[in-house]
C-alpha cells in the first residue's frame, strides 16, 4: 500500500473519530465509517486479496514465493 494511501487512510479514521467524539456528528461519523469500510473491500476486491478473504488460501502457489 502506498505512503499517500495510508495518509489519505489515517486521515479519514482521525475525521471519523472527530465526529463521533462530538455528540451531534455521530450519524456522519458513522456514515464516514461505513464508506472506509466498503472504500477498503472495494481496494481489497482489486489487488487479487479477495481470494485470500473468500477462500482462505493465497492465489499464489507454495513454489512461487521461494528466491
Amino acid at each position: 500500500m502506498s505512503i499517500r494511501l495510508y495518509a489519505y487512510i489515517q486521515s479519514f479514521v482521525q475525521f471519523i473519530v472527530a465526529c463521533v467524539n462530538k455528540q451531534r456528528y455521530i450519524l456522519l461519523g458513522l456514515l464516514a465509517a461505513v464508506l472506509l469500510a466498503v472504500l477498503i473491500l472495494l481496494l481489497l476486491s482489486q489487488t487479487g486479496a479477495h481470494h485470500i478473504l473468500a477462500e482462505g488460501t493465497p492465489p499464489w502457489g507454495p513454489g512461487d514465493l521461494k528466491g
